[in-house]
């Protein structure tokens, strides 16, 4: 019995001295789950599945599997474009020099709309061909990764998706 106690004041009290080499590597674990990802696509209107002109208004579409009804109702999808002058990217919907961009999406397509609100006619089509833009598709799984980020900042969102885009 005294052994015991002796024993169990020894383990209580601890022992102190020089740490010890470390061990050695454990075992890898089983790789969890993986996620999809946010998705980027870089697209021009040129490349589009479909393309509308009229007198005062463009439109592209681009056909995406990766919009899905999920990514719509629990997701988000963000557009960014560059103009062919610059390599900044701006947040969609934006205004300027009379013209407005903003793109709206459907399952399986993401379209961008260019509206003229100065008496600008698209008499040459063509001209938003060398626009480039990227739409990121962010799915539920990632959503809270968004949280306090200004969703307008191309950069901020590259940051917070881990320059994933």
């Amino acid at each position: 019995m005294r052994k015991w106690q002796l024993l169990f004041l020894i383990l209580a009290v601890g022992c102190e001295g020089p740490v010890g080499p470390q061990g050695e590597q454990g075992l890898q674990g089983e790789p969890g789950p993986r996620g999809p990802g946010v998705i980027t696509k870089t697209v021009t209107f040129a490349s589009a599945s479909s393309t509308i002109y009229d007198v005062d208004y463009v439109r592209g579409s681009w056909r995406d599997s990766d919009i899905t009804p999920t990514v719509i109702d629990e997701g988000a999808i963000l557009v960014f474009v560059r103009f062919p002058t610059g390599q900044d990217w701006y947040a969609l919907p934006r205004t300027w020099d009379g013209h407005h961009a903003y793109y709206y999406y459907t399952i399986g397509f993401v379209s961008v709309v260019f509206r003229t609100f100065d008496g600008y006619t698209y008499s040459d089509p063509y001209f938003v061909d060398d626009y480039t833009f990227k739409y990121v598709i962010i799915p539920p799984e990632e959503t809270h990764r968004m949280d306090d980020i200004d969703v307008t900042s191309h950069e901020a969102i590259m940051n917070a998706l881990g320059g994933a885009i």
